[in-house]
């Protein structure tokens, strides 16, 4: 069992978390298995069932993986959010840039969470949330320019065609219908 901890410590495994923790006698800091910190010398590790245990025995919690904590994923944390801001800012690309900017994370590294956390990149997640938003402006009777504005676009080709590339039609068209092409002809 000594030789499988130890391999799950130093390949940072994380479907050992919680099965067990491990310590480190020179540092007395104990860590989650999946802890992407420096991998320390074999001899000098020491291995816990529980992180209560770890404490008892004088190790303090590791400030990287938080072990001391029952959940602790910073990325999943960032991405919601992110998201939480394209939800909320869609339709104002200065507030939005703004908010996005207080999360202390470059685009790429938002972009790579949230294609970790969502399977979609934060851009496409951005054109969804917008055409969403101009579908709906568009079924309540609106104009195709106020509903471009209503979702956040400031740019009439790029709105023509994400809404094109999404939903098979032109806005007007779409507004016309208020539905997809194979709901156009069914009603042929």
């Amino acid at each position: 069992m000594d030789d499988e901890m130890w391999e799950a410590v130093r390949d940072c495994d994380p479907s050992y978390d919680g099965k067990f923790y491990y310590a480190v006698k020179t540092t007395k800091i104990f860590c989650r298995p999946s802890c992407k910190s420096k991998v320390p010398k074999r001899a000098n590790v020491e291995y816990f069932k529980t992180r209560q245990a770890a404490e008892a025995a004088g190790y303090r919690p590791c400030k990287r993986c938080r072990p001391d904590l029952p959940a602790y994923d910073p990325g999943r944390e960032l991405a919601e959010a992110g998201k939480a801001a394209f939800d909320r800012y869609f339709s104002d690309q200065e507030e939005l840039d703004s908010k996005l900017k207080e999360l202390g994370a470059s685009k790429k590294r938002l972009s790579l969470l949230f294609k970790q956390y969502y399977e979609m990149p934060a851009k496409e997640y951005l054109v969804q949330v917008r055409l969403a938003a101009a579908k709906q402006a568009l079924q309540a009777g609106a104009s195709v320019l106020d509903a471009a504005g209503a979702a956040g676009y400031e740019n009439m080709s790029t709105f023509y065609a994400h809404f094109r590339r999404q939903t098979g039609l032109p806005p007007a068209k779409y507004r016309q219908t208020g539905s997809s092409p194979a709901t156009l002809q069914a009603t042929w």
